[in-house]
């Protein structure tokens, strides 16, 4: 019986090792890429479903601050979506009073949260906007649906530096890099606080 406690004890220390080595290796073997998490699925409109999934990371590049500042307007707080391929990208933004801003809701009178910038097809430097001359403290949540495809031909770019969006409130800026997005889906971006 102690000789098969003991064989029993070292298979499983054996087990234990290899399922800790397959780990490290394969961690080390393949890109940290994400894949969606259909669980976690949220619903910010009727009909929009939301992947969460950490698919974007920020990043600090001035030429893509540029970008943003040309497009739209500008006020205490300025949230523009950019990218380069066709395709009509949306932004939503849900404000503090949970109302969200959208291409069918351009414009909040009790926040003055406006889009003032609503792109259909896409292409180069193209770009969505969304901005606020005063805009409520609280929590604002950032969005990106990818509302249609629409040159069918084209090949949906997954390299990175397809999509970017740049959040600007008051002298801060900060750019976010959105991930391998496909028609149809909704991703979150980022929560900022005012």
């Amino acid at each position: 019986m102690n000789a098969l406690k003991t064989i029993l004890g070292s298979v499983y220390v054996i087990l234990i090792t290899l399922l800790l080595l397959m780990a490290l290796t394969n961690r080390g073997n393949k890109p940290n890429k994400p894949k969606p998490n259909t669980d976690s699925m949220t619903v910010v409109s009727d009909t929009t479903p939301v992947i969460n999934r950490d698919t974007v990371t920020p990043i600090d590049t001035a030429e893509l601050v540029r970008r943003a500042e040309q497009i739209g307007a500008t006020g205490e707080l300025k949230i523009t979506l950019l990218w380069n391929f066709k395709g009509d990208l949306d932004l939503h933004v849900i404000q503090p009073n949970e109302t969200t801003i959208w291409f069918l809701n351009t414009k909040d009178s009790e926040t003055g949260g406006f889009l003032d910038e609503d792109n259909k097809t896409g292409g180069y430097n193209s770009g969505e906007n969304v901005f606020w001359t005063s805009p409520p403290k609280g929590k604002y949540k950032i969005l990106v649906n990818y509302f249609d495809h629409v040159s069918r031909g084209d090949i949906i770019p997954q390299e990175q530096g397809a999509l970017y969006v740049v959040i600007k409130h008051g002298e801060k800026e900060d750019v976010y890099q959105v991930a391998n997005i496909e028609p149809g889906e909704t991703i979150n971006i980022a929560t900022i606080n005012i």
